[in-house]
Formats: structure tokens, sequence, C-alpha cells
């Protein structure tokens, strides 16, 4: 074999090897999770791990404002030692004075007054990790762009067993079903 040939097919190798790698970066620069939009807004406090109360900067002037996270349902703090653990887990990730961003869905609210919608903490979904976390169960209760990214989350937490799903301590009932009347 001559040496232009092998020269040429290293070449060749190379430049293949670099194809594949701006496919590869291009693909994924594609499945990257779009940036946030919302309102610039700051946790006030904790109320449970599926409750927020936050002061939204962008309204004049600035509003508390109670916050449901949507696409989860989380312990009730009387589903011992869950409910309790899991807001810990939020107020700990959130402390009071945080900076987030607020993405409301369409100003509505739910029967305790509460605006749905995600928090964002830089690039994170705080919705999508207290389920990866096994804090809370996933919901569909309304449509949202994100019920992909919490479903692959919660099934993360249960083969894990983080949190709810530890399997020697698991949550026996769901939130829903401990409020549900007898």
């Amino acid at each position: 074999m001559k040496i232009s040939d092998r020269l040429s097919g290293f070449v060749r190798w190379h430049y293949r090897r670099g194809l594949i790698a701006i496919a590869l970066s291009l693909f994924l620069l594609g499945c990257q999770a779009p940036a946030p939009t919302g309102k610039s807004a700051t946790i006030r406090r904790v109320i449970s791990a599926n409750s927020l109360e936050v002061l939204i900067s962008e309204e004049t002037p600035p509003q508390a404002q109670t916050l449901r996270l949507i696409g989860l349902d989380a312990p009730r703090r009387q589903q011992a030692p869950w409910g309790e653990a899991a807001k810990d887990y939020l107020a700990n990730r959130l402390p009071p004075q945080t900076p987030v961003i607020v993405e409301i869905k369409a100003e509505s609210r739910d029967r305790y007054n509460r605006l749905w919608g995600y928090i964002w903490l830089d690039d994170e979904l705080i919705n999508e990790t207290i389920l990866q976390q096994g804090w809370a169960v996933a919901t569909n209760t309304s449509p949202s762009p994100y019920q992909t990214r919490f479903d692959r989350a919660q099934a993360y937490a249960r083969i894990l067993g983080h949190g709810i799903w530890n399997p020697q301590n698991p949550l026996r009932q769901t939130p829903a079903a401990f409020q549900a009347p007898q």
C-alpha cells in the first residue's frame, strides 16, 4: 500500500469523525431546554413542597403572590414524615431572598387563590427537581410543555428509591387520596 493511500484513508477517517462530532453537537444543542421566560421574582417563603410565596418584582408595586407549582402533587404536611421532609427540601433549595424566574400559567388561580406556575432557578426547573428528588408525584391535570420532563423525573426517583419512593419507607397513599373525603 502506498503512503498516499494511507494518508488519504487517514484524512477521510478524520473528516468523517469531524462530521460526526459536528452532527452530534448540533443534535445535543437542539435537545437543550429553552431558556426560561417569565417574571423576575424573589422567594419570600416556602409554604409546602408545592406552594411558595414569591415577590414578583416586575409588578408595580412589587406584589407578594402565592404560587402553586404545576405538574406535581407533594405529600401533605400531615403525611408524616414525607410532608415535612418535602417542605424542608424545598425550603433548603429556595431560602428566602433567592432570586428566581416565575413562569405563570395564564394568570389563572386555584380554589385557594394561588397562581399556577413554574419556578426556575438559573436553568433549573424546580418543579422537575422536586419530582427527581422523589418529594412529589407527577400529575397531568392540565397540559404542560414540561410533562415529559416531569414523567422522566418521577421515573428516575422511583428507580433510585428517592424520597417517597424509598422501598424501606414508601409513601403508602398519594397526596390526592390522602386529602380525598372518606
